[in-house]
């Protein structure tokens, strides 16, 4: 069923009353720095910072990075947070602390993979923490890997899995806790790893600690040297293999069968943007090009790696824009767009028992964007991201500020955080700080991991983390 896009279903005169709301919001001048961050924090009602994190709650890790840079986290045993940015991987104790037990003085640089340096633009898009305190990453970026004949070829990705003390894990890939491999899924097979070409962009670990990888392979029959793009979703077992009871030989493309007249597939959604797993259900969003026009989808797998075909039309369900992909703990689908979120029941129609006809306006179209979202055990989503406050002259970049907000479960934002219901703040002394995920550690405690930049230093940006403490 075809859903209209995130903004289609606000009138005119809301339109109008979202815009006069966004100027009262945004209107007040910026303060730059973590003291005016506290002012905000002290004055929002629901929330305050955790003194007992960091520095005032907040922790600054400075990373040289270019501007924009993917920035990934997740928790740890122990209360402890992973996070990942470029090639560098940092753990934290509870409190904030460096936990210098992990690789170096608590922190890992990864700067080849097979013994071949890493090209600069190599990025870690995702990373996962097993129930063992593993670490597993996802490198892409232009990897370069040997052939069997001691040539070079191009890799489409790497994934990396590292003990919990940090060390690269020997029972993982080829015994250096490396699987360097393209994904190309769909092409003639051999028995360890089928050929052709693709790249993971998202990587989640399912309840029993198995690895779920995503992200977009060639789909190609050769008769006449034709090929397409699909989307892809496998599944790893403990060694790297592919697990032979996901999908057909551990993954599942979302592309047709050939016909008689051409010996090639075609790709039902062309790449795979986000994953999100619980117990019984794979849901991944998913887009599609075509024409210049980018079109927005949600898929739904069983377990097994099949099509759920009760979601959607057989298992696919065209959409909006999709950011990020959750699954509540009642099975409901929430896919977080620029500026609105959005819940659909487990048959994929829009849930009218949330915001307005499913969807939760967050705020007005303008520079302001939601980057990244959870949803806690009382299915309360909370979403980060950032505010713009003017237009600088700065590279044409507006000062952006990190930005906090809860819905509940009706679909409604808390008031009683920020103005309006949205929290502004910061992680320091930084022109912009920009929200990218967040992770919910129990107790009320959340935690904002995102990015601090300055215009003064473009070539430095720091990796923040702020936490907050929710009142009920």
């Amino acid at each position: 069923m075809g859903v209209a896009r995130p903004w289609g279903w606000i009138r005119p005169a809301c339109l109008l009353a979202a815009v006069m709301m966004l100027v009262l919001i945004e209107a007040p001048a910026v303060a730059h720095g973590a003291d005016a961050g506290e002012r905000r924090l002290r004055s929002a009602g629901a929330v305050t910072v955790d003194s007992t994190f960091g520095t005032r709650g907040r922790v600054l890790t400075p990373i040289s990075l270019p501007l924009n840079s993917r920035i990934q986290a997740a928790r740890s045993s122990g209360g402890k947070i992973v996070a990942a940015a470029g090639t560098k991987i940092v753990r934290y104790l509870r409190d904030g602390a460096l936990d210098r037990s992990f690789g170096k003085r608590g922190s890992i640089r990864i700067r080849s993979v097979e013994g071949i340096a890493l090209p600069e633009n190599a990025s870690i898009v995702g990373l996962a923490v097993d129930p063992q305190s593993r670490v597993v990453v996802v490198l892409g970026g232009g990897l370069v890997r040997t052939t069997p004949e001691g040539g070079l070829e191009v890799a489409g990705s790497a994934i990396l899995r590292f003990t919990s003390q940090g060390a690269p894990d020997s029972g993982f890939g080829g015994g250096d806790g490396q699987l360097v491999t393209d994904f190309g899924l769909h092409g003639p097979v051999n028995t360890r790893f089928p050929e052709g070409f693709g790249s993971v962009s998202a990587l989640e670990l399912d309840p029993l600690g198995r690895i779920v990888v995503a992200g977009s392979t060639t789909v190609c029959y050769c008769g006449d040297g034709n090929f397409g793009q699909a989307g892809f979703v496998a599944r790893l077992l403990d060694d790297g293999s592919l697990d032979g009871s996901f999908g057909t030989r551990g993954n599942y493309v979302f592309a047709t069968a050939p016909t008689p007249e051409y010996q090639v597939s075609s790709g039902l959604v062309d790449t795979i943007n986000d994953l999100a797993l619980d117990g019984s259900a794979v849901v991944v969003a998913a887009s599609k090009s075509s024409k210049g026009q980018v079109d927005w989808r949600i898929a739904r797998l069983d377990e097994s790696g099949s099509p759920n075909l009760s979601f959607g039309v057989s298992g696919l369900l065209p959409t909006g824009e999709i950011r990020r992909v959750a699954l509540d703990h009642r099975g409901r689908t929430i896919t977080l767009a620029r500026d609105s979120v959005w819940r659909f029941l487990p048959d994929g129609t829009l849930d009218s028992t949330f915001g307005a006809g499913g969807g939760a306006k967050v705020f007005a179209h303008g520079p302001s964007a939601l980057e990244g979202m959870t949803v806690d055990l009382e299915n309360r989503i909370l979403i980060t991201g950032y505010l713009a406050w003017r237009v600088g002259s700065h590279r044409g970049a507006g000062d952006r500020q990190l930005m906090f907000a809860q819905i509940g479960s009706g679909g409604r934002l808390d008031r009683r955080i920020g103005k309006n219901g949205l929290l502004s703040t910061s992680f320091g002394r930084r022109e912009q700080s920009i929200g990218i995920q967040i992770l919910n550690g129990g107790n009320d405690k959340v935690t904002v991991i995102g990015r601090g930049e300055s215009f003064s230093s473009p070539s430095r940006v720091d990796l923040g983390l702020i936490r907050i403490r929710r009142r009920r």
